[in-house]
């Protein structure tokens, strides 16, 4: 363990898990969970019905959080090195940017009134990925 952790990174992690727990809630609670975290009407309407799509997207998603919150916490120093680190790093980085600009660019483009997961969603993707991309500039030598 590293003598000195990456808050940024720590943060991160923490962060991805807890987005992690959300898509789980959505597994556990049902079509009102999907709403109430700002899932698209159209993904509501097919848990609603039922339908498997839902439950294998936020089963996926809550999947590709938890390993991205390994690499943060790897990254910071508190698990064992995972591979192709700075590729993870800056893929994770990038991936949570762009979810949020193209949310909020859609949002701002579309001119109606949007669900307040359409608020916080990509607010709080832009802070994950501003804390990935921090703690891999800072961790940058030692990766």
């Amino acid at each position: 363990m590293s003598q000195s952790l990456n808050l940024f990174l720590v943060a991160g992690g923490i962060l991805s898990l807890v987005a992690a727990m959300a898509n789980v809630a959505m597994l556990v609670g049902g079509p009102s969970c999907y709403r109430f975290f700002g899932a698209s009407q159209r993904l509501v309407q097919l848990a609603e019905r039922g339908h498997a799509l839902p439950t294998l997207i936020s089963a996926f998603v809550a999947l590709l959080l938890m390993i991205w919150a390994g690499y943060a916490f790897s990254a910071a120093g508190m698990i064992e090195r995972l591979p192709l680190m700075k590729f993870g790093l800056v893929l994770i980085a990038v991936v949570y940017i762009a979810r949020a600009v193209l949310a909020m660019v859609a949002w701002l483009r579309s001119g109606e009134k949007a669900a307040i997961g359409s608020y916080w969603a990509p607010s709080l993707c832009l802070v994950f990925g501003v804390s990935y991309l921090v703690g891999a500039v800072q961790q940058w030598p030692a990766l």
